[in-house]
């Protein structure tokens, strides 16, 4: 029930999403036969991060939230749940980009763990800040400060060059590194982004 609920509420944004970076992907591969950058992967990172809002702040804020708390289950599912379906959907949503490469698995790897991370912050903020539009606005925030940190240390240590990438790097596969590696490393990022959004809701007074 909670998993259907999760995706009654996203469905709009999971079909918006999917329309939107399937035209994108097929209009990059017409053009110029190449999907992983420019604004298919805009288009995705902006689905991810859509996919992250909700949760039970957004639903005091429209008055739902009391009919939400007094269902039979713990706060851990409700979050379980709205989680599972996001990532599900951004799973799906990898899945036009990846089909016109060359190597469709790794491209699909890649984009599904960069959106896992994407996916995980926009989460985490919706979980602590309250606000229709302030967790989108953080998340870009928080990306923008990733890519600019990351740009300014391998300007200022030239050293460290080859072991640093950004997020847009690594799904586009602009320099090489070991795609497994990456991937469990974006996936462990995920995975404490989400804990710590699930253990904050667990203690908050709503």
């Amino acid at each position: 029930m909670l998993w259907h609920r999760a995706w009654i509420e996203s469905r709009g944004r999971f079909l918006f999403g999917l329309a939107a970076t399937g035209t994108a992907c097929a209009y990059g591969w017409y053009a110029n036969r190449f999907t992983s950058q420019g604004v298919p992967r805009t288009t995705f990172i902006v689905c991810c991060f859509l996919f992250g809002m909700g949760g039970l702040l957004r639903e005091r804020a429209l008055g739902t939230a009391p009919f939400t708390l007094a269902l039979p289950v713990s706060r851990l599912h409700l979050v379980a749940a709205r989680a599972g379906v996001g990532w599900l959907e951004l799973v799906v949503l990898a899945l036009p980009a990846s089909l016109f490469t060359a190597s469709p698995l790794p491209s699909w790897l890649l984009w599904v763990a960069g959106g896992s991370s994407l996916f995980a912050v926009a989460f985490l903020a919706s979980s602590v800040l309250a606000g229709e539009y302030t967790p989108f606005v953080v998340s870009w925030i928080a990306f923008f400060g990733h890519t600019t940190t990351t740009q300014y240390v391998r300007l200022m240590r030239p050293a460290l060059r080859p072991y640093l990438f950004t997020l847009q790097e690594i799904m586009s596969r602009l320099r090489p590194f070991s795609t497994a590696l990456a991937v469990m490393v974006l996936a462990g990022v995920s995975c404490a982004l989400l804990a710590g959004a699930a253990a904050y809701t667990t203690r908050k007074d709503f």
